[in-house]
């Protein structure tokens, strides 16, 4: 999965806003703005962890194949 920058910005956005810590929201956010329809709730957890942290989590993300450009 690639998520574009201008993509991350608008998740963390929408995330803050919409009520931070509820991951089922986040997870229909992100199919939202990326169009990815198969979302689970460990790779939404990753992608947020990414965009808040990634100095401490891009590394992760890449691992599991979720690519920042």
């Amino acid at each position: 999965m690639k998520i574009t920058k201008h993509q991350a910005k608008k998740i963390k956005q929408k995330v803050l806003l919409k009520g931070n810590g509820d991951i089922h929201l986040a997870k229909e956010i992100i199919k939202e703005v990326t169009g990815h329809e198969k979302v689970t709730t460990d790779t939404a957890t990753l992608i947020i962890s990414a965009i808040q942290q990634p100095e401490k989590y891009s590394n992760t993300a890449e691992r599991y194949g979720i690519e920042f450009e």
